[in-house]
């Protein structure tokens, strides 16, 4: 497990950016707190909807993804990530209180990071996942060009 100083010192030289799509207030207001803390840039949207619109101005090193969301759900809305060649390579966590295999399935069949239930989750371990998948993919990035 990484410690609150290593996340802080990922191979990032800027801020990582962080997209929450939750519309769980409580729970939004925790993991926010939580990775501004480590340092992180975080935004919180409600939807999907409200999270494609925010990505037209910010630019998330990840995304936390509910599955529960109004409207489109988070698998969907996943989907829609993956075929767009802007967002085809972010890491998305998923965060869900649904624990059904068919949905495990689906987010990793769909190129999800991880998939958390909400009633395991530890922030400091959400905070430990996401910095991992962020340096994994800034470095294959940098890898690959």
């Amino acid at each position: 497990m990484l410690s609150r100083t290593t996340m802080k010192k990922s191979i990032h030289t800027k801020r990582p950016k962080l997209l929450i799509v939750e519309d769980d207030l409580l729970i939004s207001k925790s993991i926010k707190t939580y990775f501004a803390k480590v340092n992180y840039v975080v935004k919180t949207v409600r939807s999907a909807e409200d999270a494609r619109e925010c990505l037209k101005s910010f630019t998330p090193s990840a995304m936390i993804l509910d599955i529960a969301l109004p409207q489109k759900n988070g698998l969907e809305f996943l989907k829609e990530l993956r075929n767009s060649e802007s967002w085809r390579h972010m890491p998305v966590i998923i965060t869900t209180n649904l624990d059904a295999e068919e949905n495990i399935h689906d987010a990793y069949l769909l190129s999800a990071a991880a998939y958390i239930v909400k009633s395991d989750l530890s922030l400091m371990d959400l905070v430990s996942k996401v910095t991992n998948h962020i340096n994994i993919s800034s470095y294959a990035q940098k890898t690959l060009s």
